[in-house]
């Protein structure tokens, strides 16, 4: 226990004679003997000036800052890169159209086929009703050559290949048993039995057909069933 007044190493307060501890800070107080010297403080000298070690740099120095990277966001392996709206509402047009063709294609194929059977059917009840009634038969085509020779030399309207097609071609020659027809653009000779024709249209103004997308006039048009593979 000091006799003497001490003052506290960690807080610098000074404590009552014969305290062992810090009345502050609670610090364990040293013994008189072991005291540590007080030094004072005393001011660091002034440095000397630095003008020898100033560096002068010209006032047009220029400082390049390197522009910061930017990392694009990560695109997912096979995935589409993102459309505008602009070209994602035309790709959609163009996706409708297209679907919307192969709906009219199938239709006419559908109406096609349809038409067809129509025909074969009614090309298989002819010879039927030939054989049940052959007077009626025979005056029957009687009738139609003579129709027929009224336009033999001419050019007509028939579905010579496809039964939904009419194509222009020449009516070359007609007899009791058969007809024939030129289509001349192509140099072909088509012969087909009277008893395949389904039918003869006529019209005082002429029959308009559609030919090759263009709407045109012929004397008359005939249909017969044309042989079809499915």
């Amino acid at each position: 226990m000091s006799s003497t007044p001490m003052e506290c190493p960690a807080c610098g307060n000074t404590s009552k004679a014969g305290s062992d501890v810090c009345e502050i800070c609670g610090f364990m107080l040293p013994k008189v003997a072991d005291a540590p010297a007080r030094v004072e403080a005393r001011p660091a000298p002034a440095a000397p000036p630095l003008e020898d070690d100033l560096i002068e740099l010209p006032l047009e120095a220029e400082v390049k800052v390197k522009p910061p990277h930017i990392v694009p966001n990560p695109v997912r392996h096979g995935s589409p890169p993102p459309r505008a709206p602009a070209a994602a509402a035309a790709e959609a047009q163009k996706v409708d159209a297209q679907r919307q063709q192969q709906l009219l294609a199938l239709k006419q194929q559908q109406a096609a086929k349809a038409n067809v059977l129509a025909q074969k059917n009614e090309a298989q009840a002819q010879p039927r009703l030939a054989a049940a009634h052959p007077a009626t038969a025979a005056a029957s085509s009687a009738r139609t050559v003579q129709l027929l020779k009224k336009y033999e030399g001419q050019a007509i309207g028939i579905n010579y290949q496809n039964s939904a097609d009419i194509r222009e071609a020449e009516l070359s020659q007609v007899n009791s048993e058969y007809f024939t027809v030129i289509v001349k653009e192509k140099k072909l000779r088509f012969t087909f039995p009277l008893r395949t024709l389904l039918s003869v249209v006529e019209g005082e103004d002429g029959v308009e057909v559609v030919v090759g997308g263009t709407a045109v006039k012929m004397k008359v048009v005939l249909k017969v069933y044309p042989l079809v593979l499915f």
